[in-house]
Formats: C-alpha cells, sequence, structure tokens
C-alpha cells in the first residue's frame, strides 16, 4: 500500500507520493488505550488543539524518547508562536529576504505564507475554522522502512560509503494509504539533535562567528516544525491548493565549480537560502520564487528558527551566507569554520557553486544524490534547476548596505590558529557524571556547563550571581587580572568544576571553545598559554577548595553536604533458594528514562529471553525512608525486580551499568541488607 510520504532527512530527499485533501470534517476520536499518553494530555479545560497518540515502538526502541518527543512538540510551538512568524511578517527584513524570497518575487505569495505560519502557531492550542481535536500518531517503528535506507538506496551522499541519515518523516491519511490519522515518524537521528534550549545554548556559547551560524543551532524542535508543516492540520492546506498549497520538499539542481551536475534537497539553511534567491526564467509568471519557497517545508522552518534565534540572541544570525565574488583576503581570512560562505561565479553561461564549501556548510546536512527512477507514484515533481539568482536590484538598500557590512567583516576576521597547542591534564574517570542538574531541572552535560561560565568570564562579568540557572552559594568568581576572572562551581562534596580566564574578549571566546571541542568531556584539565603574551585560559574539574593557575584561589565552600545534582545509584541483592531468584533493589537520584525506569527492565529482559524479569517495581521513594546516600543527599526513585539464579556474568548489574552509561564492572550489588554505592568520582 502506497503511503503518502513527506520527509525530512539528515542531508537526504525523499520524493513525495500522490496524496488526497484532508476532508474538513471532526476526525474520529482515537480509543481510549491510544488517549491513554496522549500529550498533551486530554482534560475538560483543555478539550481543543492536536494531540500526539499512541507512541508505536518509540519506548521500546528509544528508552526515553517519549518525553524527548513532547519536548521537541513544546519547543515547536514556541518557535511557532514567535513575534514576526505567526503574524506581522516584516518582508523587507534579512530573515523574510534571504528565507522566503524578495517581496517583488513573493508579493502574490504573501498572502498564504503568513496564514500557513498563523496556522501552525496554533496547533497544539486549537483552531478555527475546526473547533475540535485532532491527532498526529507519534511513532518510532519506520513503516516505510526509510530511517536505514540500504546501501543501493538512490538516497545516498556522493561517497557510497556513507549512508543517507533521516531524521524523520511524515504521511497524511487519504485513498491511496491505509492509515487513520496523520503521522511522524522519529528515526534514530532525531534523538542525536539536541534539544532547542542545548542548541540555543550550544550556539551562543560558540566563538568567532559561529553564534551567527544557523548550523549551530539545528535542534529538534525544527525538525517537528518541518514535519508539521507537512501535515494538512499544521498548514491548513492541501494539494488543490485551498486554502493553501501543500508542503513538500524540493530538489534543487546546479553545477557545482567543477562543472559537475548535482541534485540535492532544499533542505538546510543554506540550500534554502538558494532557494529563495532563484529567479525562477520562464513564461509563466505565477510560478515566481514565492511560489517555491511556501511549498518547501525548510524554508519555512528556517525562516521560523532565525526569528527565534535572533530573538534570543538579540541580532539576525545571517550566517551561512551567499557570496556573487570569490572573496580576497590575507591567508589568515578563511580559518575560522563558523564563518560559512558560498562562493558563486559564472562560467560557461553557468551558475557555478563552489561544491567544497556548499559540503562543508550544512554540517548536519550533506548533499546527497537521491531521486526516485522507477516510474511509479513515488517519484518526485521536477527539480527546480536554479538556473539564475535575483541580483541586487530586487532587494532593499538597507538590506544590502546590512551584507556589505558582514563581508567587510568577514574579510578581516582574524584569531587563534586551529592548529593552537593545548595542554591536558588527566583523564575524567569513566563514571564521571554525564551531565548536572541546575535550577531549571534540566540535565546539563560538561560542555553545557562550561559554555555558562564561559558566557560571562569572556564578557568580563566576575559575579557568582551572574551564572545562568546555577545557585550563587554554589558558585565562587574571583577576579584575574583587570580583565580575567576565575569561575569554580561546586559539583559534589569532594569537586568542584573551575573555568580560568586571564583576558575577556575575543582571544578568550576563540581559546576556550578550542579546547571545549576537543577535551569538555574527556579531560581533568586543559589550557592554552596564549595566544598572545600575558594570557592563559584554563578548564578543568579538581579537588573542592583547590588552588587554581597562577595560585589563584577562592573563598572556600563549606562542608555542608550542598552541590549540583547529578546521577546517584546504589544496590544491593538477595538470592533466594526456593524460587532460585535474585532479588535486585535500586535506590537513584536524577534519572529520570521518561517511561518509569523500564528501560532498565527492558534490558534486563535480554538476560533470560525466556523468563525476563518478574516483579518489576519503580516507584517515587519514600520521605520517611531513612536511607541517604554518602554524600547525605536521598534519592528521589528506588526500584526492585527479579531474575533466575541461572542467568551468567553479571547481567543484571551489566544491564543496570548500560543504561545507565556506567563502566563495566562499577555496579556490584552485594548480597543482603548492605547497599553499594556507585562512586561517581572515583579515579
Amino acid at each position: 500500500m502506497m503511503h503518502s510520504i513527506v520527509v525530512y532527512t539528515l542531508g537526504t530527499y525523499l520524493a513525495f507520493g500522490i496524496t488526497i485533501a484532508q476532508v474538513s470534517v471532526k476526525p474520529l476520536d482515537p480509543s481510549a488505550s491510544d488517549l491513554a499518553d496522549a500529550f498533551p494530555e486530554v482534560t475538560t479545560q483543555n478539550a481543543l488543539g492536536t494531540r500526539l497518540i499512541r507512541w508505536t515502538d518509540c519506548q521500546k526502541k528509544f528508552p526515553g524518547s517519549i518525553s524527548v518527543i513532547r519536548q521537541a512538540y513544546s519547543d515547536f510551538n514556541v518557535i511557532a508562536n514567535t513575534e514576526g512568524v505567526y503574524k506581522d511578517i516584516q518582508w523587507d527584513t534579512a530573515a523574510a529576504l534571504e528565507f522566503l524570497g524578495p517581496d517583488a518575487l513573493n508579493k502574490n505569495q504573501q498572502s498564504q505564507i503568513q496564514a500557513v505560519f498563523a496556522n501552525l502557531a496554533t496547533v497544539s492550542q486549537g483552531w478555527l475554522p475546526y473547533p475540535f481535536t485532532h491527532w498526529i500518531h507519534a511513532r518510532c517503528d519506520d513503516p516505510e522502512l526509510k530511517c536505514t535506507p540500504p546501501k543501493n538506496d538512490p538516497c545516498r551522499r556522493p561517497n557510497p560509503n556513507i549512508q543517507a541519515k533521516y531524521l524523520a518523516y511524515a504521511a497524511n491519511p487519504g485513498s491511496f494509504n491505509d492509515i487513520d490519522y496523520p503521522y511522524i515518524n522519529f528515526c534514530p537521528s532525531f534523538f542525536e539533535l539536541r534539544n532547542l534550549k542545548d542548541a540555543m545554548a550550544y550556539g551562543k556559547g560558540s566563538s568567532g562567528y559561529s553564534p551567527y551560524n544557523m548550523v549551530n543551532y539545528k535542534n529538534q524542535a525544527e525538525v517537528m516544525f518541518h514535519e508539521i508543516s507537512h501535515l494538512y492540520l499544521g498548514a491548513d492546506s492541501s494539494l488543490g491548493d485551498t486554502p493553501n498549497p501543500a508542503v513538500l520538499d524540493f530538489e534543487i539542481t546546479y553545477f557545482d565549480s567543477n562543472g559537475i551536475y548535482r541534485r540535492d534537497g532544499a533542505y538546510g539553511p543554506l540550500r534554502a537560502k538558494i532557494l529563495a534567491k532563484f529567479k525562477p526564467d520562464n513564461p509563466d509568471e505565477a510560478l515566481t520564487t514565492g511560489w517555491y519557497v511556501q511549498r518547501n517545508a525548510d524554508n519555512l522552518a528556517q525562516f521560523a528558527l532565525a526569528k527565534y534565534v535572533q530573538g534570543q540572541i538579540g541580532t539576525y544570525p545571517f550566517l551561512p551566507q551567499l557570496h556573487g565574488t570569490r572573496i580576497d583576503g590575507p591567508p589568515t581570512t578563511r580559518w575560522d569554520a563558523s564563518i560559512s560562505v558560498l562562493d558563486v561565479e559564472e562560467g560557461n553561461g553557468q551558475l557555478l557553486f563552489n561544491s567544497t564549501e556548499l559540503d562543508n556548510v550544512d554540517l548536519l546536512s550533506p548533499p546527497v544524490q537521491c531521486w526516485s527512477e522507477n516510474g511509479d507514484s513515488d517519484v518526485a515533481p521536477d527539480p527546480v534547476n536554479i538556473s539564475a539568482l535575483a541580483d541586487d536590484s530586487f532587494y532593499p538598500q538597507e538590506y544590502l548596505a546590512q551584507v556589505a557590512q558582514w563581508f567587510e567583516d568577514l574579510n578581516f576576521k582574524k584569531g587563534i590558529p586551529l592548529d593552537t597547542a593545548i595542554g591536558t591534564g588527566g583523564d575524567l574517570n569513566a563514571n564521571f557524571p554525564k551531565w548536572f542538574i541546575l535550577d531549571d531541572g534540566q540535565q546539563h552535560d560538561m560542555k553545557d556547563m562550561y559554555y555558562h561560565l564561559r558566557d560571562k568570564a569572556c564578557q568580563n562579568i566576575c559575579d557568582e550571581t551572574k551564572i545562568a540557572n546555577t545557585p550563587s552559594n554554589l558558585v565562587r568568581a574571583t577576579r584575574q587580572g583587570e580583565s580575567g576572572c576565575e569561575y569554580s562551581v561546586k559539583i559534589s562534596n569532594a569537586k568542584e568544576l573551575y573555568f580560568y580566564t586571564s583576558n575577556d574578549g575575543q582571544s578568550c571566546y576563540e581559546a576556550t571553545e578550542l579546547m571545549l571541542q576537543k577535551y569538555s568531556t574527556t579531560k581533568a584539565a586543559f589550557w592554552i598559554n596564549g595566544p598572545n603574551p600575558y594570557e592563559f585560559y584554563q578548564l578543568g574539574v579538581r579537588d573542592v577548595n583547590t588552588g587554581g593557575p597562577g595560585g589563584s584561589s577562592h573563598s572556600p565552600f563549606p562542608n555542608d553536604g550542598a552541590h549540583l545534582g547529578y546521577l546517584h545509584l546504589a544496590c544491593r541483592r538477595s538470592d533466594g533458594t526456593l524460587d532460585l531468584f535474585y532479588r535486585f533493589e535500586l535506590k537513584l537520584s536524577n534519572w529520570d528514562d521518561g517511561d518509569w525506569g523500564k528501560s532498565i527492565q527492558h534490558e534486563a529482559d535480554k538476560c533470560e529471553i525466556a523468563l525476563g524479569t518478574d516483579g518489576w517495581k519503580y516507584e517515587p521513594e519514600d520521605a520517611n525512608d531513612a536511607f541517604a546516600f554518602a554524600d547525605g543527599t536521598k534519592p528521589d526513585h528506588w526500584s526492585r525486580w527479579r531474575l533466575a539464579l541461572t542467568i551468567p556474568n553479571r547481567c543484571g548489574e551489566r544491564s543496570v551499568e548500560k543504561v545507565l552509561g556506567l563502566s563495566d564492572g562499577s555496579v556490584r550489588c552485594p548480597r543482603g541488607s548492605h547497599w553499594a554505592e556507585v562512586d561517581m568520582f572515583a579515579s
């Protein structure tokens, strides 16, 4: 049965098949079992809106994935409701000009484009003219087998040894398929992306021009935006263009700088900008630039994300950019990977796109060669041949002046060479916490923790009350010279994380970025001496209240048991005699797989395929229970289950190690009443 499929990929393109327009009638309600985990929850106070249901195979294949998808859906709603997106698009501003096209080439589509964004903003809350609930089937079972295409799949990168990766794909119900609700399928690569919050922290915390590069803000909410725009209920659309045209995925064709014909999906910020700058050369005036961009999902998603990022960082993220001529300048001009510029030249009557730069710019969306050749209903519409780009006459003078300033800045960009020597200390131990819990209740990995400190230190802000979402009593800020600072954060009773800078400014950003990209999760200390005289930057983890570089010190942290939250684990077991079972018990804190611990159960089930686990329990800890971890903190959950005595090789303990990301042999559950706690900071 051919399904109606529209796909968002990590550098891949899938042709979209025949679909039937949504019928404007009240959809049937799903069964009670489907509604059990509906998101948002169905209540009498929240009766309308569009909900995710069913979650087919998600928890089974990707433990914790349901909470990830729910967060992406909530974050999609945040992006969709950005000022200047859901209403009052300013068509003469950079984001609109670069992702939706210049006014003269999209004016006939502006009202429909705005209507699509307005409808997307109301998806989760409920929308008119259909005042009732809609449903999206969330699934991870890959019904079209697109998540992992075979090596001979036509959707492949130019390098045949590298397989394409899909992030997600969506389908609308119609007479050519047997699905009852529109669905979005989430592929493994979707869960490798950052959520919106972490993507913002990563992008904002990057050095050089990286905070202005849209590639660095790639996130799960953007993918959700892209997929929901494909659904008729999202864009209020149909293939009949009423009230809005169906949103699809276009291909673009062009010649690279070697004169080789290329065919890519119009995904990612750079290729979306190419499509929005495309000037059609055909007699049909209806097929303008706007006709294409309003039908390409990633032009809509990239515009919305760009406006959201602009609101968060206070300026428009202008990279990557197209450039009409090759940039000339000193040898260091293009050293910085954060500068993404695509050179476009003319040769033999053709536009030539620099293929090396194009391949490198969209790091999360590399080009592919992908189209269907079998002649069936999955054949893609004709690709868009990028034969001409709109020239400066189509753009406002204010925007052209802005672009000129961007390129002037890029031309004279200099900084720390990428091969700058980095000194390192010992390795972090294998069980060092993968995350810490801040006041926002979210998990933050080591790199994100360092970025929180870098955000202030490199701005010459040395104030323990200014670190985002971090209790000031767990922070020390010590001024170093005129513009340096050492931040220390108490992460446990025995350890502190530190961030030392001798200077603020660009060198601070660039030196610390080089280090963080290499060693933030592996080394206990790393430093750069330079690049200029008297500059020194060092980051790492050390014993609490230990002196820092150059004899620096801070007021001592008290030994009061206060520190950031991290994973705690203790276990024990009892060996049955009459019933021939091991009985495992766990105490945990600061861990949640979103499925009541069942990721551990599913892994332990593999220990004994025939019997699996028995008597599984995962419950909130009783506040009156006397147990406490070694640092005095209390668990927030306990778990208990049984496995047959015949299981080999510590399989029960190994299951816990695997799910929690702990090193082999670190979980030892002693027999009896004694609890054995895993020391996350042991050398």
